[in-house]
């Protein structure tokens, strides 16, 4: 009768084993697909967030080059000498003077010049005028106006009026570059917080969107992780009893069968 009801008790464990072990799997393999499906959630989430950030770095890049030239800063730094002559000087080199100088000449800012536009400022710059002090016939030294190649200016009077007032023109389109920069400085510093602004709630309103949507797949996830461990734990109770009920079996078997006097 004994051995009867261990026989039971085994077919019964092992069909509880088979349960167990199919459960186990199936938790297993639905806990892997909702993982699968939270990490395409972070995955598209981190690509949604890192396009906030381009996009703001490139709201402020095209903030500056746009501000930039609104405020005719050009791209070169300011660096104005008008006595120099390499052929083309500082004032043809820096777009942003170029164009406070046209603008001053168009809004007659340089009422009274000798130069009527930047264009003719320019052409007088591009002679190469300099002064060298040389000697006369006589031995005395003297201050001269010479051009680039080194030839000696006659009117050396209009020369000398005209670079003075280059150098006023140069002090005001200088002064003038310099407001602007300040403006452009205050103004950019003004749109990047803005966008910094901007990017920081754009991104807190995305994370909030993404733990709206892993919430249930994390909830699910947690379940059949607990699902899979209840799982195992049970199927290793179920395998060792089972176990002992072969081994009982076992012995029980043997301790029945005839001996013949041999044992």
């Amino acid at each position: 009768m004994a051995f009867l009801m261990l026989l039971h008790e085994k077919m019964r464990l092992q069909r509880k084993v088979s349960q167990l072990t199919y459960k186990q799997l199936r938790a297993s393999s639905r806990k892997e697909r909702v993982t699968k499906n939270i990490e395409k959630i972070q995955k598209r989430y981190a690509k949604l967030e890192t396009n906030i950030t381009n996009r703001a770095k490139f709201m402020q890049n095209q903030a500056s080059m746009g501000l930039r030239n609104m405020f005719g800063l050009g791209a070169n730094m300011v660096n104005l000498n008008p006595m120099g002559y390499s052929g083309m000087n500082d004032y043809a080199n820096n777009a942003g003077i170029q164009q406070i100088i046209a603008q001053g000449f168009q809004q007659g800012a340089f009422s009274g010049s000798a130069f009527n536009s930047v264009e003719e400022l320019q052409e007088f710059m591009s002679q190469g005028y300099h002064q060298e002090t040389v000697q006369d016939d006589e031995g005395k030294t003297k201050q001269v106006w010479k051009d680039m190649n080194g030839n000696e200016v006659s009117d050396s009077d209009d020369i000398s009026t005209k670079m003075a007032q280059c150098r006023q023109i140069q002090s005001m389109a200088s002064n003038q570059y310099s407001m602007n920069q300040n403006l452009y400085q205050n103004a950019i510093s003004n749109y990047q917080n803005n966008v910094s602004i901007w990017e920081e709630a754009a991104k807190e309103q995305l994370e909030m969107e993404q733990d709206a949507a892993l919430a249930p797949l994390q909830e699910m996830e947690t379940e059949w992780e607990m699902e899979e461990e209840s799982m195992k734990v049970q199927l290793e109770d179920a395998r060792a009893r089972l176990d002992s009920i072969k081994q009982a079996l076992s012995q029980g078997i043997k301790d029945s069968a005839p001996t013949f006097g041999l044992g």
